[in-house]
């Protein structure tokens, strides 16, 4: 400066805030920590719908249970039936190629299955040991499974105690399957539930859609065989993990 004095300009100190203010600010803070808050669990509460309605363990089932089998029951007819496609993850084989049946014999019934195509070398070898299987009722049925249970694990030590619902007190065989006798029809979920159908069911990735083709199909004059080809036919139509041939037997 001219006259040879350093001045150093100072901000004036703020007023104190009233009480008023200090409040408004103190609401707006915590407003804003609410907003906030809520927002969050709107978000967690998408993902846990979004979880629920599509799990991923149920995205990766699907994958495994690329097929279509159905069974029908009308009269004094019993049919089931399946497609013959075979997939290897997301690679399939073509039916000049590969032409495996899904439909086993087992005694004087007939077994379809879906999902993984080991269990067909493990009934090969399991059933070879049996003298005689007794499966033409619903107990009979549930017991054929409860013994192969233990033995899955004792003597095929490369099957998992597989459970896509870490809540559920039940192990999985990861397979669907489905029994038709001369009298009577059955479901084996894949948590070993036997469930006895009185017209049709259908197993695999293509179910819905032959479920509802034949819940159309039941009461039109067409027989059991027509109405299950023509079911295997709807999953094939729109589903890609579903072709290859038809197979249909009677027990």
């Amino acid at each position: 400066m001219k006259d040879g004095r350093h001045f150093v300009a100072r901000t004036p100190p703020k007023a104190p805030l009233d009480k008023a203010h200090r409040s408004d600010s103190v609401g707006m803070d915590a407003y804003f920590v609410f907003r906030l808050s809520s927002f969050v669990t709107h978000i967690q509460l998408l993902v846990l719908a979004f979880r629920i309605k599509y799990p991923v363990s149920s995205i990766k089932k699907k994958e495994k249970t690329m097929s279509i089998a159905v069974v029908v029951k009308k009269g004094n007819e019993i049919v089931i039936g399946a497609d013959t496609l075979q997939s290897f993850d997301t690679n399939m084989a073509a039916s000049d190629n590969l032409n495996e049946s899904k439909l086993r014999h087992i005694g004087p019934v007939i077994l379809a299955s879906t999902g993984w195509g080991l269990y067909d070398n493990i009934f090969d070898d399991y059933l070879k040991r049996k003298k005689s299987v007794r499966l033409s009722k619903k107990q009979e049925v549930f017991m054929f499974f409860e013994k192969l249970w233990p033995v899955l694990h004792e003597k095929y030590s490369f099957v998992n105690n597989q459970c896509d619902d870490s809540n559920s007190p039940f192990g999985e065989l990861d397979s669907s399957f489905l029994i038709a006798t001369k009298k009577r029809i059955f479901y084996i979920s894949s948590d070993m539930c036997v469930t006895e159908f009185l017209k049709f069911y259908a197993i695999g990735v293509g179910r819905d859609y032959a479920i509802g083709a034949m819940h159309v199909l039941y009461d039109q004059k067409k027989s059991a065989e027509e109405i299950a080809r023509l079911a295997i036919e709807a999953a094939i139509a729109n589903n890609v993990y579903c072709g290859g041939n038809i197979e249909i037997m009677k027990p």
